[in-house]
């Protein structure tokens, strides 16, 4: 459709200009016109003279057209990619930054940029150094919205286009949300450090900050998840954007020193921590030293700094089963069931202590089931896709008493831009949830994985743990309110762009520089 506005536009503007140049320049040519006939009479005598000027003439116009009509798709993906939450995979692609120029595949937008109609973007793949980038190409009609409401017409419970079962207290008014969503809170010649930069969020976080910001990278490059080889392609991306990356130990007193020396930060957003609740019943004492004892040695580093925002991440996993649904801020629950709620609790009531005795401005952010390219490996959606790709059963976790979960699947995009709304407005201390706010049936979901990986799922049902919630429900209105945050990428746009990705993923075969690269002398 842009391809086709595009093209009738300019159609209408070169018929037009043609008209007012050979009406205006119709009483020189009659001064020329002797001229003319000599060289017509010329070019008539020679047939093959002619036939040459005319296909001259037709190639010269071609071009002219071609080169007009390709500046204007690029200033209508410019705007976009300014203008709109944007970016399906998370970054601008800007030219000249190591692209090797093959377009892949395209068509796998679908990211809303409104509260009032969701908007649906065209987009393409281009190989970066072998990585794939999507861009957006340019903003497509809104989705019309009926019954006046401000709900967006490309989510659903299954995926199939509607997003429902959201209680009216949970969305404001229209002309609020819309008021608050077009307030400018883009981060701005900051200098930012992000731990567990390249982690999934952290790596998304980090290459759309890297636009407006100087951005700083530091990871430990563990490998407990399995993941080492998707880190490594993600710091190597960082690296060829031109983001700092550090391989080093958040736990590190005196790295941290050097770091804030060297690079004298404005912004903190730390997401370096040992993720997974299974895993955190097997390995407690991992989890509070990783996620606990590291926390608290960057807090110390910012005791004498309160100039200096910070974020952190939180997660879900504070809302005990004892929680009331959907799960609302003020109303956390403080007996969660896992040792890695637990410890990402003790974070939010720590940051506070700092914040109450030495003023250090700080917001978490509790995540919701955060999903996309470049994902994690050990989370059921990549699990899904993957297994799903490579014919492999997948294991379906049901309750006790044999109801399907539900989670409320939130697409990486939207996380980051909570993050950054959150990081702009941190003023003293503040909690905030950032979900999709409404939940989907774990099989549901499966559908939707099965419906773009192009095959059926062998499903394992498996009787759920204690230490895991049945339904995870996030309310966003205190971050709606307050930082105009609204979820926009429905579940059908996520999942297929998580699924193409997985595809890209499973046929990369370049090598990578090692994370030895970008250790510390």
């Amino acid at each position: 459709h842009t391809h086709t506005f595009c093209f009738c536009f300019l159609l209408t503007v070169t018929v037009n200009n043609l008209t007012v140049s050979i009406s205006s320049c119709r009483q020189v040519l009659k001064g020329f016109a002797p001229t003319l006939y000599r060289v017509r009479r010329v070019l008539w005598s020679s047939k093959w003279l002619f036939r040459c000027t005319m296909v001259s003439l037709l190639f010269l116009i071609a071009v002219v057209f071609v080169v007009t009509f390709q500046s204007t798709i690029d200033i209508l993906q410019r705007s976009s990619n300014n203008n709109g939450n944007g970016l399906v995979f998370g970054e601008e692609l800007r030219d000249g930054e190591g692209v090797e120029g093959d377009i892949v595949a395209a068509a796998v937008g679908g990211v809303g940029t409104g509260f009032g109609a969701a908007t649906a973007y065209a987009t393409k793949n281009i190989k970066v150094d072998g990585v794939v980038d999507v861009v957006d190409v340019g903003a497509m009609e809104p989705t019309n919205i009926s019954n006046g409401d401000s709900n967006n017409k490309t989510g659903s419970n299954a995926g199939n286009g509607k997003r429902s079962g959201e209680t009216p207290s949970l969305r404001g008014p229209k002309s609020q949300q819309q008021s608050l969503q077009n307030q400018n809170f883009r981060l701005n010649g900051e200098s930012v450090l992000v731990t567990g930069g390249c982690g999934f969020i952290g790596f998304n976080l980090a290459l759309k900050l890297h636009r407006y910001n100087k951005v700083v990278v530091l990871d430990i490059f563990s490998n407990t998840l399995g993941d080492m080889f998707l880190k490594e392609i993600r710091a190597h991306k960082l690296h060829l954007r031109g983001v700092t990356v550090v391989k080093g130990d958040m736990c590190d007193r005196s790295l941290l020193q050097t770091l804030f020396k060297t690079h004298n930060f404005t912004l903190v957003m730390n997401l370096a921590a040992q993720a997974g609740v299974r895993l955190s019943m097997e390995q407690p004492h991992d989890y509070i030293e990783n996620n606990v004892n590291c926390f608290v040695t960057l807090l110390e580093e910012l005791k004498g700094r309160p100039h200096i925002k910070l974020g952190f991440a939180s997660s879900s996993s504070v809302y005990g089963s004892e929680a009331k649904i959907p799960f609302t801020e003020s109303l956390c629950s403080d007996t969660p069931s896992s040792i890695y709620g637990a410890t990402k609790r003790m974070d939010e009531m720590v940051a506070h202590v700092y914040n109450t005795l030495y003023g250090i401005r700080s917001v978490g952010f509790r995540f919701f089931t955060v999903y996309g390219p470049w994902g994690r490996v050990d989370m059921a959606p990549f699990k899904f896709a993957e297994k799903i790709l490579a014919g492999e059963p997948i294991n379906v976790h049901y309750t006790k008493t044999g109801e399907d979960m539900k989670r409320d699947f939130t697409y990486v995009d939207d996380i980051v831009n909570g993050i950054e709304r959150g990081l702009f407005y941190a003023k003293g201390f503040d909690i905030f949830n950032l979900g999709y706010g409404h939940p989907v049936s774990v099989p549901d979901f499966v559908k939707i994985v099965e419906k773009y990986m192009g095959r059926e799922a062998t499903v394992n049902r498996v009787t759920a743990k204690d230490i895991e919630l049945p339904v995870t429900f996030a309310n966003v209105s205190k971050s709606r309110d307050t930082l105009g945050y609204m979820a926009s990428t429905n579940l059908e746009d996520g999942t297929r762009t998580l699924c193409a990705f997985v595809k890209w993923l499973n046929n990369f075969n370049k090598s990578i520089p090692s994370s030895d690269t970008y250790a510390q002398p």
